[in-house]
């Protein structure tokens, strides 16, 4: 138990019956869990993630875990297990982090895919629309031949504007 707090069985201060002396909770509260111990006495069984204070005032994360020897007779005692999980909440935390970062990224890369849809489909229409007008005067052969050419494109160009807006609202 010292292993986890630096504590010594003389310097537990309550808890020792229970932890051999390993720490006390966060604010002073005795690591026997007040509020769950109902359910230890229905169950057997209690489990709980705390943080706790070592000797040296660095805080940690453990999980306590008591659980009743027999249930049917108490006076057999129970086992109080204490397991440091300081890495895995980190690690949990890292992710959390990471998972929060994806998402930020995600809608940065949807608000600029829809700014730049804007951005570009407004002239595009415009081109395709004046192109439109243009091919209703009457122009000479050639203008008509190059009129239609770009009409052509900006509908080629409108189209693949819009299938890439479509595939990245499927990512």
């Amino acid at each position: 138990c010292s292993g986890l707090t630096g504590c010594d069985r003389s310097e537990g201060a309550g808890v020792g019956h229970l932890a051999e002396g390993d720490a006390a909770v966060v604010g002073g509260d005795p690591l026997v869990p007040v509020g769950p111990q109902a359910s230890l006495l229905q169950q057997g069984f209690h489990q709980e993630e705390l943080e706790l204070v070592r000797k040296d005032g660095s805080r940690f994360w453990g999980r306590l875990a008591l659980q009743f020897i027999d249930r049917q007779d108490l006076r057999k005692g129970n086992v109080v297990t204490f397991e440091d999980i300081s890495i895995q909440r980190a690690a949990f935390a890292e992710m959390s982090r990471a998972r929060d970062l994806a998402e930020a990224a995600a809608q940065t890369k949807a608000n600029f895919l829809a700014n730049m849809s804007h951005e570009i489909r407004t002239p595009l229409n415009a081109i395709i629309g004046m192109t439109h007008l243009a091919l209703r005067t009457e122009p000479t052969p050639r203008q008509r031949d190059h009129l239609l050419k770009i009409q052509r494109s900006s509908q080629h160009l409108l189209g693949l504007i819009n299938d890439i807006l479509d595939f990245s609202r499927i990512e």
